[in-house]
């Protein structure tokens, strides 16, 4: 019987992940001081097990960046979201850019992604963005 009850958790689990989560709108305040990418908010609101959740995050990816420890500037041509590791069983994620990609030098500096979907574990999760920069 538990062995059926575990198999049917993570069944749900995989089909609840592969929902999609709705489109989001970038939030325009998010930016920092000095010209650097920067991700708003920093820590994302709770969740519950067992409860419907969504969040979304907004990042800003300004164009032209400087190094702030060198003064060293570089211009952001374009920025790859290649994957997403770390979400809690149950969650999913949708990016605001249909292909993963933006162009911040072509004035697409800001992008966002919603977080869903009902937490099936409780803990603490990290969750990592892996990016391919130009």
């Amino acid at each position: 019987m538990k062995t059926l009850a575990f198999t049917m958790l993570l069944l749900m689990s995989a089909l609840v992940s592969l929902a999609q989560c709705p489109d989001c709108t970038p939030d325009l305040s998010c930016t920092t001081p000095d010209p650097f990418p920067t991700i708003c908010p920093l820590v994302l609101p709770d969740a519950t097990t067992g409860e419907d959740y969504q969040s979304t995050l907004t990042f800003y990816l300004p164009a032209q960046i400087v190094d702030p420890d060198t003064g060293i500037e570089a211009t952001l041509e374009e920025v790859e979201v290649t994957g997403v590791n770390g979400l809690p069983f149950g969650m999913s994620f949708t990016l605001s850019s249909d292909n993963n990609t933006y162009f911040p030098s072509q004035g697409d500096e800001y992008g966002c992604a919603t977080i869903c979907g009902t937490p099936l574990l409780a803990g603490n999760y990290d969750v990592v963005i892996n990016v391919n920069v130009v």
